[in-house]
């Protein structure tokens, strides 16, 4: 069972926040906002640059090897991110195309099974989408923003950037300050659940793309116990901050009120493109009271921040 005893939470007192925005930083978030813009069109052929949405499968003479099965993947041809000599064998390929692609594993490759070795990759090419981004300039700003100039534009991503780093800053004071004034021991079992929660967030991120666990595992050459040791302290701290802000919110009688928690289903129903009355039909009693929770934990935070006091 988790024991908790907590510090002075209130008044905690943290190192006056300061930060600085770049010139670097406003280019980039101009060029994120740039990217968004694009446009995708399908093209006919395959060049360097286009994305290409492929299924693919991985044989050693003649035999499939683990790890090398994809489904529906997207494949940006020149980004590296598949074995040298697999991209480019894929320029000029068109919609429907199924191409054999011979490839030779690098000798210094993390999978021994497969380093130096010779394979061939069956590959069936879905789509051929090439992106058109637009030029950055006045007319750009205007058309992405109320703003008529790039000036302008650029005056309001700074204090977005800077009111950003600020509160991820604070945030991170505070919760550093918070930990280490209140006593946790945390139940085992329930600290290895969420270790193990972290190890399905990644088979479901790889089910995605239409890999396993087991696969991706052994092509990398490691273990699931290599991800619970990785995620170990980062599954202590999250849970020992829920503990701590559960007592909070307890003790300050902090409730998440009916509109907060029909503004997060909505949010959801917007994030997954699920119509809300389908989704408030998915949900059930325990996915309500799990929203709940989350809405307390972060008011609970948001009361700790706003009584802490910048020196």
């Amino acid at each position: 069972m988790t024991q908790i005893k907590l510090g002075n939470y209130k008044g905690i007192e943290i190192p006056k926040i300061i930060v600085e925005v770049s010139e670097h930083e406003v280019a980039s978030e101009l060029e994120r906002a740039r990217q968004m813009a694009a446009e995708w069109t399908e093209v006919e052929k395959a060049s360097d640059g286009d994305e290409v949405l492929i299924d693919f499968e991985g044989f050693l003479d003649g035999v499939p090897f683990n790890g090398g099965k994809g489904e529906n993947y997207p494949l940006t041809l020149g980004s590296g991110s598949f074995i040298p000599g697999f991209e480019e064998q894929l320029i000029d390929a068109v919609k429907g195309d199924e191409i054999e692609v011979t490839v030779t594993f690098p000798e210094e490759y993390h999978a021994e099974e497969l380093a130096g070795r010779k394979s061939v990759f069956k590959v069936k090419v879905h789509n051929v989408r090439r992106k058109q981004v637009p030029d950055i300039g006045d007319e750009f700003a205007a058309k992405i923003s109320p703003y008529k100039t790039l000036d302008e534009l650029k005056m309001k991503i700074e204090e977005t950037v800077k009111a950003q780093k600020t509160a991820q800053k604070k945030q991170e004071a505070v919760k550093k300050q918070l930990l280490a004034l209140c006593e946790v021991i945390l139940d085992s079992e329930e600290l290895e659940r969420v270790v193990n929660e972290f190890v399905e967030n990644t088979r479901a991120q790889l089910q995605s793309y239409g890999m396993t666990l087991e696969n991706y595992l052994e092509t990398i050459g490691s273990t699931v116990d290599d991800i619970k040791k990785e995620n170990q302290v980062k599954a202590e701290e999250m849970l020992k901050a829920t503990k701590i802000l559960g007592e909070i919110a307890g003790l300050e009688g902090i409730q998440a009120a009916e509109t907060e928690i029909n503004r997060e289903i909505e949010g959801l129903s917007s994030q997954y493109n699920i119509p809300l009355e389908q989704l408030k039909a998915m949900l059930s009693q325990e996915d309500k009271e799990n929203i709940a929770a989350d809405i307390k934990l972060g008011k609970a935070f948001q009361f700790v921040i706003d009584n802490s006091i910048e020196k």
